[in-house]
């Protein structure tokens, strides 16, 4: 198997439970997620964009709904 296979396995192993955990660590994590994306002023409709701690993508996922265009980097463990 290579390497990033069983990267991709480990990371789909546990995407699901977090995603319900960071909801319970974090109240308002969906809002807080909205309000983000609704302040997010961009002059362009390709904007390019680091998420750093980007978790499962949740956010990123929200951007590129909002700027199909958007060119995103994400970074996590």
């Amino acid at each position: 198997m290579s390497k990033s296979v069983s990267v991709k396995k480990a990371f789909d192993s546990v995407a699901m439970q977090y995603d319900k955990l960071i909801r319970l660590w974090v109240p308002w994590y969906d809002e807080l997620t909205q309000i983000t994306i609704n302040n997010l002023a961009c002059k362009t409709n390709s904007p390019c964009i680091l998420d750093l701690g980007c978790g499962t993508g949740n956010l990123s996922s929200a951007i590129l709904d909002r700027y199909p265009k958007a060119k995103i980097h994400v970074v996590d463990v």
